[in-house]
């Protein structure tokens, strides 16, 4: 089984290569930024792909929406910080196939790879409830904001630029900076992470 780790700590990866080297049926590869990642992406064709939330000039998830460079038989893995049920739900929505947590013991993340290997999905025990609780509920909708700001403040979670959205949206990039605009005012947030961590605080996503 060839494994990509991509993850902007290279004692991270020197570590994770440690813990896999009983396997002798898995080759490993890993990457140190988002380019680099691509890069493997198409040239290794992994059969799983461990990919750092926060890559430093990208984002995991953001890298994971960019359908093109993704193997048709790559299976993706969100490496988080934390165990976040928001996070988790937004990761298996954009088309992750399990999320678990650099606080979790290493064994986790090996069982998540031999789950997803065989085709299933995999969430640490202790998020199943709340992520299906946050990915079935309709209360962000509700939170004061219309389907056209919810769907902007998703999309932004999602990584998607502003660009990119308007782009998508076929309306003008002005007009999109204007709906994040008004989500900073709703939400009180001074700048568009601000605003994706409040909305995530608040459960709105």
């Amino acid at each position: 089984m060839r494994i990509l780790f991509i993850d902007k700590h290279p004692l991270i990866a020197d570590g994770f290569a440690a813990l896999i080297s009983s396997f002798e049926d898995w080759e490993l590869r890993s990457a140190t930024s988002a380019e680099e990642g691509a890069e493997l992406l198409a040239s290794f064709a992994p059969d799983i792909a461990i990919l750092d939330f926060d890559l430093g000039d990208d984002s995991g998830l953001k890298l994971l929406r960019k359908a093109s460079c993704w193997p048709s038989q790559a299976r993706c893995i969100i490496y988080a910080p934390g165990d976040d049920p928001v996070l988790a739900g937004i990761a298996l929505d954009v088309g992750a196939k399990a999320f678990v947590s650099k606080c979790a013991d290493t064994s986790q993340l090996i069982e998540a790879i031999k789950v997803i290997s065989d085709g299933g999905t995999w969430l640490p025990p202790n998020l199943l409830q709340d992520v299906a609780r946050l990915r079935t509920s309709i209360d962000g909708r509700n939170r004061g904001l219309t389907d056209r700001e919810f769907e902007v403040l998703r999309s932004l979670a999602y990584g998607e630029t502003m660009g990119e959205m308007a782009f998508r949206l076929g309306v003008s990039y002005r007009t999109v900076s204007n709906d994040c605009g008004i989500l900073r005012e709703k939400l009180d947030a001074k700048s568009l992470p601000e605003l994706i961590r409040i909305a995530m605080s608040r459960k709105i996503l």
